[in-house]
């Protein structure tokens, strides 16, 4: 087992420290909920708290307290149950961070003093200064620390956090283009693929090789057909993504294309091209909204 590094942890420190911080500032604590088991990973360095509010609906006492309407009683046991949250806090911070000494933390939980915890952590030298120091805050003497103390002790570290987050945004976004320019790409080629070779009459019977769908055709063998001066096949995935893309935009770039006999040439733009597919593409759907209609009518008279 590895000792997690520095920043990893301050990354963890921070997140739950703002969860803490949002229920202590809505009038609530999370008791129970601060321990080891209920802590979720739920991606790379993100964590959540599982099972909130889980011991004040179980807790007989406080129900009792809140059915006499004691405001005084709520408000004594709510600042207690948060002060016992700061203390657990700092008890999986200091878990955490010597995970790595059997003898101090095992299974994620501390198995000896906080004491002990506390001097093991000094004497270790894996972490800086700042963290020694924040940790003391949380288990310390100062057992009467605020959440809002804590945070503007790590403001230096925040916004490192923030950074972070923006660049994990851009790279989430970097990603996103990615898929959205794939499912472009494929959506195009999937109508092409519609339109040519389509037997069965489905097409305009005045179809012909002269006609616009025959520009489709020429254009198919233009992105996927490619030859060398040899005849041989050129599998060339850049030159069909380029076509795609061009196809996709509608680009006024003209290209030429040529039939597999090398008798028929023709020049068209890709707007041009992505105009002729798009009118194939209305009358193969046109053929088959007429098709389904057929089929309920003759299904209505049986």
């Amino acid at each position: 087992m590895h000792p997690i590094g520095e920043n990893t942890l301050w990354t963890l420190t921070i997140q739950l420290l703002h969860a803490i911080h949002a229920a202590h500032s809505a009038g609530l604590a999370l008791r129970d909920a601060l321990h080891p088991s209920r802590l979720l990973m739920t991606g790379r360095n993100r964590v959540r708290i599982n099972q909130v509010g889980v011991a004040d609906s179980l807790d007989a006492n406080i129900a009792r307290i809140h059915a006499e309407g004691d405001s005084v009683g709520v408000t004594q046991a709510t600042e207690a149950f948060m002060k016992l949250d700061v203390v657990n806090f700092g008890r999986i911070v200091l878990a955490l961070a010597l995970r790595t000494v059997p003898t101090i933390s095992r299974g994620g939980m501390l198995v000896s003093s906080m004491d002990t915890a506390l001097d093991g952590l000094s004497r270790s030298n894996m972490y800086s200064n700042d963290f020694v120091q924040f940790v003391n805050l949380l288990v310390g003497s100062r057992f009467d620390i605020t959440t809002l103390e804590l945070l503007q002790h790590v403001a230096p570290r925040m916004a490192h956090e923030y950074a972070n987050t923006w660049i994990h945004a851009d790279a989430l976004e970097k990603q996103l283009f990615k898929e959205m320019d794939a499912s472009r790409l494929l959506r195009i080629a999937t109508l092409i693929g519609f339109v040519n070779e389509r037997e069965g009459g489905v097409l305009d019977p005045s179809w012909a090789e002269t006609g616009d769908n025959y520009l489709l055709k020429l254009l198919r063998d233009y992105i996927y057909h490619q030859q060398d001066q040899l005849g041989r096949p050129v599998l060339d995935y850049g030159h069909v993504l380029e076509c795609l893309h061009r196809l996709d935009m509608g680009t006024d770039e003209q290209v030429l294309l040529c039939g597999q006999d090398n008798n028929s040439l023709m020049v068209a733009s890709y707007a041009d091209l992505k105009w002729c597919l798009t009118q194939a593409i209305q009358e193969l759907r046109k053929r088959a909204a007429t098709a389904q209609d057929t089929t309920w009518s003759f299904h209505s008279m049986q």
